[in-house]
């Protein structure tokens, strides 16, 4: 009966490559020893020589765009430039996408319910707020009662994904992957007057004209908790 042990570190998880070496001490079934080449008779053992490998380099920014197809040196001006027969699609890939945030252009009402927390109050605002679509259709734009509009919401077709901007008291930049049904969800780490925290909001679309804000804190034991709500309608003519 042939049986074969192995050193241990051939059943680790350590990704390196394990391989036996070319002789090996072998003990037969009378007792003896000798030394020859690894064969898998009597009741062999394996001394295993690790192999190791170069880790592959991860790719800078500019080596991805290129890798990608979006960017190709220019031999001429011996520059990186845009590819820009590869960039032409995604104009129009941004534009259908942006139909799906449509219905949100125009004035609504806010009730904004802010949860209690073990050192402050439960609370409930109220605010104005108006939704348009930018001159060149790219972007939402957002505006206060009386405020100048700032950028709000985009599509980016080169990710696939939606980019929330804040850049007045609360900054930073959430993303989501789309809409799943009537929701989408946005999360990223935001800095509000000076304090860092990870956001989680939920749009709930109710209908055309209500929808409804959820936004949630990330906790340092990777746990999210409710911080405040908007409950949204649409202000009537």
């Amino acid at each position: 009966m042939a049986i074969l042990a192995v050193n241990r570190h051939a059943e680790s998880k350590d990704p390196t490559l394990w391989t036996t070496a070319g002789r090996c001490k072998a003990h037969t079934t009378d007792g003896r020893s000798r030394t020859g080449q690894a064969l898998f008779r009597g009741v062999g053992i394996l001394r295993l020589r690790r192999m190791t490998f170069p880790k592959k380099r991860p790719m800078l920014i500019f080596e991805q765009l290129v890798a990608r197809g979006l960017m190709a040196f220019d031999p001429n001006r011996k520059v990186l430039a845009f590819n820009l027969p590869a960039l032409a699609k995604f104009p129009a890939i941004r534009q259908q996408k942006m139909e799906e945030f449509k219905w949100l252009i125009g004035e609504w009402a806010f009730e904004n319910r802010v949860h209690a927390t073990p050192t402050t109050p439960a609370y409930t605002d109220t605010y104005f707020y108006a939704y348009n679509l930018s001159d060149d259709g790219t972007r939402f734009t957002v505006s206060g009662h009386g405020a100048k509009a700032r950028p709000y919401l985009a599509f980016d077709p080169f990710s696939n994904r939606w980019m929330m901007t804040f850049t007045e008291g609360l900054f930073g930049v959430l993303q989501s992957n789309g809409w799943q049904g009537d929701a989408i969800v946005f999360t990223g780490p935001l800095t509000m007057l000076g304090v860092d925290c990870e956001l989680r909001q939920t749009i709930t679309k109710k209908s055309s004209d209500e929808f409804h804000i959820l936004n949630e804190e990330k906790l340092p034991d990777e746990t999210w908790r409710e911080t405040d709500e908007f409950f949204c309608r649409r202000k009537l003519p």
